[in-house]
């Protein structure tokens, strides 16, 4: 008699406290998906897809590696880019993510476009989605969903670059994505939906100082700079749509990868010419590129030389200061 009426006390605290938030929660997911169904009919149907298999393959491989290490596996997520040079991106609740190939024609890097869709990926784990289907009557000027606050934008940013280095990529990519939008569509106060670039970028170098992702990166005047404690390596020139300071946010990135795979050491450096140019490797890791275009005003006879002093410096970066990532 006791166990039955435990059991029957057990069955109702379930039927009126359980229940309905399983209900709920399965309402929500479906609801979700509804609503995303809706939106994708419409963009669809506004814009059309771009049918290239190799831009869709990039794009969905990269999403998916992305959407594996997220919180929200119960979601279909699915990757897809609508044939407008808008530079833009918006997240559909259901898991849908939507490029606009003008922005993804903007990101040539893996890394930058892993930045971008971690960041919408960011929003629908977030929920910020949930009930608030993106503009898309107009262009989007701040090149990404209308209608998020800027406390969801700062999140969407860091969750991003967590994400992102969660799932393997450089985890300074977003950085670059980030500023190249800065670049595009900035205003000085930002919209009513995004903060403007420069306090983005401030915030993110903070997520990555918090999650103690080093070396950090500044810009100098045209110069990039990387530093760890007293140690600092310049990149003074850009080249192939790559200032300076991207060209230091991905070698920053790359060697914070290194580190996490184990300890580097200095005679693991070395710079391999390869046609006019010369790379720098960690082993058989690609790190750097130095080009024609570095040499004038380096001090340097040629890229062989130049990159020689890459090494030298990358290699005091391992003897005095890389320590294992956190």
């Amino acid at each position: 008699m006791a166990l039955k009426r435990t059991c029957k006390i057990f069955l109702a605290f379930w039927l009126l406290f359980c229940a309905p938030l399983y209900a709920a929660e399965i309402v929500d997911v479906r609801q979700e998906i509804e609503l995303g169904g809706k939106i994708a009919v419409g963009l669809e149907k506004q814009y059309g897809l771009v049918h290239n298999e190799v831009i869709n393959r990039r794009v969905t491989g990269i999403g998916l590696r992305l959407a594996a290490v997220c919180e929200r596996p119960d979601l279909p997520f699915s990757f897809k880019v609508l044939a407008s040079r808008q530079v833009n991106a918006i997240a559909c609740p259901d898991g849908q993510i939507y490029l606009f190939k003008g922005l993804v024609d903007r990101m040539p890097s893996d890394d930058e476009l892993a930045g971008v869709l971690a960041h919408e990926i960011a929003h629908i784990v977030s929920r910020a989605a949930q009930g608030k289907p993106p503009a898309v009557k107009t262009p989007a000027k701040g090149a990404a969903n209308d209608g998020y606050s800027w406390r969801e934008e700062y999140a969407a940013d860091a969750k991003g670059f967590e994400l992102a280095r969660a799932a393997g990529f450089n985890p300074y990519g977003i950085f670059v994505a980030v500023d190249r939008i800065r670049l595009l569509t900035d205003k000085p106060k930002g919209s009513t939906s995004h903060p403007a670039g420069v306090e983005r970028m401030a915030r993110l170098s903070g997520a990555a100082r918090q999650a103690g992702v080093f070396p950090q990166v500044r810009e100098d005047g045209d110069k990039g700079v990387l530093f760890q404690g007293d140690w600092r390596l310049e990149i003074a020139k850009g080249t192939a749509g790559y200032k300076p300071l991207y060209r230091a946010w991905l070698l920053a990135g790359r060697l914070y990868m290194l580190v996490g795979e184990e300890s580097p050491i200095a005679a693991g450096f070395r710079a391999e010419a390869a046609d006019k140019r010369a790379d720098v490797y960690y082993n058989e890791i690609h790190l750097f590129t130095v080009y024609p275009s570095d040499v004038p005003g380096s001090g340097a006879k040629n890229v062989m030389e130049l990159a020689g002093r890459y090494v030298s410096g990358l290699a005091l970066w391992a003897d005095d200061v890389a320590t294992p990532a956190k």
